[in-house]
């Protein structure tokens, strides 16, 4: 358990080790300072990446990526 107002810094494969319950308070902003979701509204593709690692899924994922990626986000 980490002391109260302890600021010394753990890294995040600590913390899933830890298998902890909820996200320690100092890595969670206050609402004042959180960003504005209205000032940037945005709706980014949901893609299941947990296909990855079977051969007989990785071609789909790969044209999902590309189409998500390229076509509707515009990166390359």
């Amino acid at each position: 358990m980490e002391a109260k107002g302890d600021t010394s810094f753990t890294s995040v494969m600590a913390l899933t080790e830890k298998c902890l319950q909820n996200i320690p308070e100092h890595y969670v902003l206050p609402p004042s300072q959180r960003p504005n979701p209205t000032l940037f509204p945005t709706s980014l593709p949901v893609i299941d990446l947990s296909m990855m690692g079977h051969p007989a899924h990785r071609s789909q994922l790969i044209l999902q990526l590309h189409a998500a990626c390229c076509n509707q986000l515009g990166f390359f």
